[in-house]
C-alpha cells in the first residue's frame, strides 16, 4: 500500500521514507504519512522515528527532550525553556500598549500614536496569516522554515516556549492553554487598570473606557490566532490507513 513496501510473503513491512509504522491498535501495524515535517519518520521498521521522536507519526518528543528544526528531538538544556523570558516580555507590551490608550483615553490622539498603534496590529495580524499559511502541506526550504517556526508564536503554538523541558504536557493540555491565552490577557490588563486608576486616585469604573479600549486592541490584533486556535481540532487530514490526524499535532487523533 502507500507509504509501505513488503519483501514478501513472511516477511514485515517497512516504511518508506515520509512514513511511519505504527500499532494503534495491539498487534496491528498501519501506516501514516509525516506530512507536516516528513524529516521526522527516516522510514523503515515498525516504530522507527528520528532521533528523540516517539508516537503517532512521530510528532512527539521524548519527555525530556524538544524539538529540532532537522526533525529530531534532543535534550533540554538549561537555555531550552522561554516561558519567563517570554511572560516578562509579553507583560512589558500589555503595560505599554494600556499606557498608551490610558493616556490618551478622553484626548484627541496624536497622529503619530494612532499610526504606530494601527501600525503594529497590522503586522500583528499579517505574522499570524503568515504562520496560518505556514501549515500548509509544502516542503518548505530555508530560510522560510525557521522564518514560519519563529512567527508560529503568533498564532499560540507553544511549542515555541518548549513547555515540554519544563513538564509533560499532553495535547488536551495544550488546547486548554491555547483557549486562555484571551482569558488571561483579559485579566491582566483589567490587573493593570486598577493598579493604575488607584494610583492615580481615580474610580477604575469611570476610567474604564480606557480598559475596553486596550482589550478591544488585543482582540482585534489577535483575531487570526484566536480563531485559528479554537478550530484547530477540527482541522485534520487524513492518512494512507484512513484514519484522520489533527494538523496541528499529527499525534493526536480526530474524532477517535
Amino acid at each position: 500500500g502507500e507509504g509501505a513496501e513488503c519483501g514478501g510473503y513472511g516477511s514485515q513491512p517497512k516504511a518508506l521514507a515520509g512514513y511511519h509504522l505504527y500499532s494503534v491498535e495491539a498487534d496491528h501495524l498501519e501506516i501514516f504519512e509525516c506530512s507536516s515535517e516528513p524529516r521526522r519518520c527516516p522510514g523503515g521498521e515498525a516504530g522507527v522515528c528520528a532521533a528523540g521522536r516517539t508516537g503517532i507519526a512521530c510528532a512527539n518528543c521524548v519527555s525530556g527532550k524538544t524539538p529540532e528544526s532537522d526533525g529530531t528531538c534532543t535534550e533540554c538544556s538549561s537555555g531550552d525553556s522561554f516561558i519567563v523570558a517570554s511572560a516578562a516580555v509579553i507583560i512589558l507590551i500589555m503595560v505599554f500598549i494600556y499606557r498608551r490608550v490610558a493616556v490618551h483615553d478622553g484626548k484627541r490622539m496624536k497622529q503619530e500614536v494612532l499610526l504606530s498603534i494601527t501600525t503594529t496590529a497590522q503586522l500583528l495580524f499579517v505574522l499570524q496569516v503568515s504562520a496560518i499559511m505556514s501549515r500548509m502541506v509544502i516542503e518548505w526550504p530555508e530560510p522560510m522554515r525557521s522564518f514560519f517556526s519563529f512567527i508560529s508564536i503568533f498564532t499560540f503554538e507553544l511549542k515555541f516556549f518548549r513547555l515540554g523541558c519544563v513538564t509533560a504536557v499532553s495535547e488536551l493540555t495544550t488546547y486548554l492553554l491555547k483557549l486562555a491565552v484571551l482569558p488571561s490577557i483579559i485579566l491582566a490588563l483589567t490587573m493593570f487598570h486598577v493598579v493604575y486608576c488607584l494610583l492615580r486616585r481615580r474610580s477604575p469604573w469611570e476610567e474604564k473606557s480606557a480598559l475596553i479600549g486596550a482589550i478591544g486592541l488585543f482582540v482585534t490584533s489577535l483575531y487570526a490566532a484566536l480563531t485559528s486556535s479554537i478550530a484547530s481540532p477540527f482541522q485534520c487530514s487524513q492518512h494512507p490507513n484512513n484514519r484522520w490526524t489533527m494538523k496541528a499535532a499529527q499525534g493526536t487523533l480526530c474524532w477517535e
